[in-house]
This record gives C-alpha cells, structure tokens and sequence, in this order.
C-alpha cells in the first residue's frame, strides 16, 4: 500500500439540506485551483468534535440555519490517487431545520440556492454528486479513487 508522503486521512462532514425535492446547495466564490463550484454545507471535523456535532456546527456556521434533526446518508472514501489529499466524508440528511437562511462566510460562498433533486447544476462537487448518489440508491458507501 501506498502512503502518502507527510499526509494523513481528513474526517469531513457534508450536509444535505433537503426541503420537499429540493436540496441548498452553495456557489462557491471562484478559486483557480478548484472548477467545482456547487457545494453542499459541510467541512472538516475537528479534533474530539462527533461528526454529528461537527454537521450540526458547520450548518449553522454556513448557512445560519439550525439543525432540529439529522440521519446518517453514507460515506465518501474519497482519494485522488496523486498523493494529494485522501478525504473521508460523512455525509447526514437534514429534512427539519429552523432559522433564516443567510451567506454567514461571504469569503466562501456566493449565495444559497435551492434546486431541484433531480436536477443538479453543472460543477457540481465531487463529494456532494456521491452522496447523492447513496441517497438516491440506499448505499451507504462510495469509493472515489
């Protein structure tokens, strides 16, 4: 097997916030290196965080919007076989929200947008087209290598 030289696996989470066949999906501000510009809300777990409390902080920090329940969708083993990064991210349904939706990382994140399930946009990230994918299918597991 293969090790990453100096690199280590990361622990991130993605929130699908669903609302009737609609998903919120985030456009990124433009960055050179990355062409994907759609996103769900999510990020990385911190140290002795759950990834339940991670997706719980992450929503809120993001989209201001609190998380009243979530479930488990599945995992993305996602490895980019040049040695670059090897992420594993655990993905949660959220269906029962509060709040006001707002841009909270301007930085990050052009607007909120809500579309249609089953037609997702162009530059669609790649985490957020394989949890769909485990949502639509019932497969708690995808492998991106």
């Amino acid at each position: 097997m293969n090790k990453q030289k100096g690199g280590q696996v990361r622990v991130g989470v993605g929130i699908m916030i669903k609302k009737g066949n609609s998903v919120l999906l985030g456009h990124r501000k433009a960055r050179k290196e990355k062409t994907e510009s759609w996103t769900f809300p999510g990020g990385a777990v911190d140290y002795g965080e759950t990834c339940h409390d991670a997706a719980v902080r992450e929503m809120y920090e993001e989209t201001g919007l609190k998380v009243n329940s979530l479930s488990f969708i599945g995992l993305i083993d996602d490895f980019d076989g040049a040695g670059h990064e090897h992420w594993i991210t655990v993905n949660f349904l959220c269906e029962d929200f509060s709040g006001e939706l707002e841009v909270k990382e301007p930085h990050k994140i052009e607007g909120w947008h809500w579309r249609d399930l089953d037609e997702m946009p162009d530059g669609l990230w790649g985490p957020c087209k394989g949890t769909i994918k485990c949502f639509k299918s019932n497969e708690m597991y995808e492998r991106k290598v």
